[in-house]
């Protein structure tokens, strides 16, 4: 299951959506993610992680970013890797479905260590770029003309 929040621009009129989290999409998600990263498309650091660390996973799910510098706000995957703590959940799952699993957020949470994080920066300025919380979200600024706006919450599948 996921969230999502939505607005109209109270100023010029401009509609936006995002859904976030994940959804039953995740694992093809998660494997497109994957694949990125294996291919150096998030840098060279990534990369090389992704592809040297036996089970290495990702936070594959949707969060919103926010540049404090420039207002931008854009919603993106999480990439932040993470390697096996346990080695048994591991070994089970690929018994069971003959492949290393795709792991959700509680199984991150429960069976793995971050490795690295990665940091969202701003597409106009180059600054750190800010992860919101679901609460932040509800009132963002209009990416067109600046407006801040209330938006509503859904919940989405």
């Amino acid at each position: 299951m996921g969230a999502g929040f939505g607005f109209t621009c109270k100023k010029c009129g401009n509609e936006y959506q995002a859904f976030l989290g994940s959804g039953m999409m995740y694992p093809s998600i998660y494997e497109e993610v994957m694949g990125e990263i294996q291919s150096g498309k998030y840098g060279a650091e990534l990369q090389e992680l992704s592809n040297t660390i036996p089970y290495v996973a990702v936070d594959a799910e949707d969060a919103v970013y926010y540049c404090q510098n420039c207002g931008i706000w854009e919603v993106s995957p999480i990439f932040i890797l993470y390697g096996p703590r346990d080695m048994e959940y591991i070994q089970r799952e690929i018994e069971e479905f003959g492949h290393s699993p795709c792991p959700w957020k509680s199984t991150l949470k429960a069976h793995y260590r971050i490795i690295r994080r990665y940091y969202h920066k701003c597409g106009k300025c180059g600054r750190r770029m800010r992860q919101l919380s679901s609460h932040e979200t509800s009132s963002l600024p209009c990416p067109k003309c600046g407006e801040k706006n209330e938006g509503s919450m859904f919940r989405w599948d």
